[in-house]
């Protein structure tokens, strides 16, 4: 439909649990890519504060509070045990795991004083219904051609929620680990001040990603983004950008939208952030 795009380069991105979304639908591009089923120039990928391997994450969840004091040692030893208990549990079982998990995740372990957890320091809603009002929107609608008789529903309500549970479980670790060692860019960030995939969480995601290069990510130092202010930090393995933005929680782009802005033109630009003057060498 859209032939005239087929010599810019292409990206896929998103955020939170679109780190099942994305990885899976970048892998099927470059299967048919590799078997001559389509030419699309898939170039890269984005992932923010991404929820991609609930087996690892979900017991690190509350590992941030604990390291700010804002839960004791035998709530978090407490609620490590029970996720760890629940997520073994349920083995090859997935079935109606969707209403389950967020009572381990998110309902038994309420975090006292914390009333929403997209950003610990600035408890703001985060402003989804209005997502819905964009959406809806008549320019919109005309530009992302879906029709003007197709309903938008947000996903985190009703049926539609419901039928994310026997997915809910799965890892898309492989996914992510076939585009690493095919030579793709991938940018994962998060806000230092995410608390829903903190980053903790995504580090215990990334460290047991089975790459060639994972020992090598392992083993990598920060480097300090910024020089006279500290935008945040970075590290680059292979093509492999991790960045922790400063000042920012699970809406980094929506808390940091200048540094966001930053980033992602510095991503598609050079593959990573980096510091005016410094060049970056792709591995």
């Amino acid at each position: 439909m859209f032939s005239e795009y087929k010599t810019r380069d292409f990206y896929i991105g998103g955020q939170s649990y679109a780190g099942k979304y994305v990885p899976s639908i970048a892998q099927f591009i470059h299967q048919k890519g590799k078997n001559k089923e389509t030419n699309i120039p898939l170039t890269g990928v984005y992932l923010g504060g991404p929820f991609f391997d609930p087996s690892t994450q979900g017991p690190e969840m509350l590992d941030y509070f604990y390291s700010v004091g804002a839960v004791s040692y035998a709530s978090y030893l407490k609620f490590k045990i029970a996720v760890q208990n629940f997520t073994q549990s349920i083995g090859g079982r997935p079935s109606g795991l969707l209403m389950s998990c967020i009572i381990i995740h998110l309902g038994l372990f309420k975090v006292p004083g914390v009333i929403q957890m997209d950003n610990y320091m600035h408890q703001n809603p985060a402003g989804y219904t209005c997502v819905k009002n964009v959406m809806t929107l008549d320019p919109v609608v005309k530009a992302v051609h879906v029709g003007p008789n197709q309903n938008f529903i947000v996903a985190g309500t009703g049926d539609a929620y419901q039928k994310f549970g026997d997915e809910f479980f799965k890892s898309t670790k492989g996914q992510l680990s076939e585009l690493l060692d095919n030579n793709y860019k991938v940018l994962v960030y998060t806000g230092d001040y995410d608390t829903v995939v903190s980053s903790s969480m995504t580090e215990a995601a990334l460290v047991s990603t089975p790459w060639s290069r994972q020992k090598e990510y392992n083993n990598t130092e920060r480097s300090v983004w910024g020089k006279d202010d500290t935008l945040g930090f970075y590290s680059l393995t292979g093509r492999l950008c991790r960045v922790v933005v400063r000042a920012a929680g699970h809406q980094t782009p929506r808390d940091q939208p200048e540094r966001s802005f930053l980033m992602m033109s510095l991503f598609l630009r050079d593959g990573c952030v980096h510091n005016e003057g410094e060049a970056v060498v792709w591995g």
